[in-house]
């Protein structure tokens, strides 16, 4: 049988964004031989678990015309409570051919309404998203990880493979033969200490991969995050399929490629970059100091920003302006560079979950010069460049003025305030977006054939939404319209990768 070496485009918009994902036909149309590929995306918004899903599950297999999907993405809002722990048997009940569950909770979901049209975000409210997946030819491992299961930092390439269920016996990484592609996505919870040295392992183990995901999530009518993960190759009979811990890793192996696209929507508050001096060691997320990276003077976290709020790089000139920038306030973390070192060293990229790569390149396609053209107010190109080096992460500041932050800071890893704008984050997605469709069109007239893109998932960090842009749907729809295909993701808390 011939393989459709078809690419799973995966849009990844950090700070804000989320995944979306959707389906496409190969070449040649839908077909019922067992070769052909199939992606369907459904978001229910029924207010009772069991019926959400199996609305968007039915949706979902409606609009692909696959009864036998083989791997379940679902991404559900953490309103459902406790009846999310049944959420993996319900979803192997309707979908019995599914060799892996993979998914989480989200502050909010993204997919295709069930009655179809446009993609839609759904926010504070019930509802699930799903992705129903049939790739024939493509190896699919699922694994469970937890911080004790993390190798050190000299293990082998073997050793990380081994941890995700692959082996290193010339099939697997970009080095491999032509058509057979890694390419991993990555959930994990906020709590998970192992994440930095995960990314760099795979990196390590698997140089030029493609990684790409998201920290799970919760919105405002309950506050317990959930993670999905379930594989056939590992059935516990005692099992529900969902963690509260760790990370799940999905890799996919064989003729299917990621393309990874990544707008960061952010801008840095003022000139001055930080050090993380120091954590609280009870709550390691808690920044308790930071080092002014150029005089070396130290700040409690809020003294730090009271600085930077009164040496901004974009002048605030009211008092509803600065209502703004507070209420928009993220922040920029960039681990120390020995952090990863033996890994760096081996694979010489840059460091596991920063965006620096992926925004680097996404900028040079980009029109108007990349990212100086959105990011104002007498930053200039380095202060621009400098922001796509940093992993954007939620924050807030607590009763005792510490700094809780959506991730775990490195100690000695730079630190700034960044600033979400619609504006800013309008015109960077449509940069990236205009790009994508630019290096497609370029292919085409220099003859390069290249297969069309099956499906899309989206990781949005929930800082974005009806809260950034003042209306629903915002991100969905302009992905969309600029990859074409069905999406479904989640807002989390805070997108990762390379």
């Amino acid at each position: 049988m011939k393989m459709h070496r078809i690419p799973m485009d995966t849009q990844t918009v950090p700070a804000p964004f989320a995944v979306r994902s959707s389906a496409s036909n190969p070449p040649g149309g839908r077909g019922d031989d067992d070769d052909s590929w199939a992606w369907a995306t459904a978001v229910s918004r029924r207010v009772n678990l069991d019926l959400a899903l199996t609305e968007a599950v039915e949706a979902a297999l409606n609009s692909s015309g696959r009864p036998e999907p083989e791997v379940a993405f679902v991404f559900a809002s953490s309103a459902y409570g406790r009846a999310l722990d049944l959420l993996v048997p319900l979803l192997r009940r309707l979908l019995p051919s599914a060799r892996a569950v993979v998914g989480c909770t989200g502050f909010g979901v993204s997919g295709t309404p069930v009655g179809g049209g446009a993609p839609e975000e759904v926010e504070h409210a019930p509802a699930v998203a799903v992705a129903l997946a049939r790739f024939p030819g493509v190896e699919t491992r699922l694994a469970r990880v937890q911080a004790e299961d993390v190798p050190d930092g000299d293990a082998s390439p073997d050793e990380w493979a081994r941890l995700v269920g692959l082996s290193l016996d010339g099939s697997g990484g970009s080095s491999s033969s032509a058509g057979v592609n890694t390419n991993f996505i990555v959930i994990s919870d906020p709590s998970f200490t192992g994440i930095e040295e995960l990314l760099a392992g795979l990196d390590y183990a698997f140089p030029g991969s493609p990684v790409c995901g998201g920290l799970s999530s919760s919105g405002r009518l309950n506050s317990a995050r959930s993670i999905f993960c379930w594989s056939a190759d590992q059935d516990d009979a005692d099992s529900t399929g969902v963690q509260r811990t760790g990370a799940a890793v999905l890799a996919l192996r064989g003729p299917l490629t990621m393309e990874l696209l990544i707008a960061q929507g952010c801008r840095p508050l003022s000139r001055h970059v930080y050090t993380v001096a120091a954590v609280a060691p009870e709550q390691r997320n808690l920044v308790t100091s930071l080092v002014d990276s150029s005089s070396g003077a130290a700040f409690a976290p809020l003294e730090a920003l009271r600085r930077d709020l009164g040496e901004p790089l974009q002048p605030i000139a009211s008092e509803r302006e600065l209502q703004q920038v507070v209420s928009n306030l993220c922040c920029g973390l960039k681990p120390p560079d020995d952090v990863f070192g033996p890994f760096k060293a081996a694979s010489d990229a840059p460091v596991p979950g920063a965006t620096a790569a992926a925004a680097a390149a996404a900028a040079a396609a980009s029109p108007g010069g990349g990212p100086d053209t959105f990011f104002n107010g007498g930053s200039g190109g380095a202060a621009a460049a400098a922001t796509t080096e940093y992993l954007i992460r939620g924050m807030a500041l607590t009763n005792n003025a510490q700094l809780a932050v959506g991730d775990t800071p490195r100690l000695g890893g730079a630190f700034r305030f960044m600033v979400r704008d619609s504006e800013g984050a309008r015109a960077d997605l449509a940069a990236h977006g205009v790009a994508y469709k630019r290096q497609r069109l370029a292919s085409v007239l220099a003859g390069r054939v290249e297969p069309p893109a099956v499906g899309a998932l989206v990781f949005s960090c929930n800082g974005r939404g009806a809260g950034l842009y003042g209306e629903e749907s915002y991100d969905a729809r302009q992905i969309g319209s600029y990859v074409g295909v069905p999406l479904c993701g989640f807002q989390c808390n805070g997108p990762q990768g390379n």
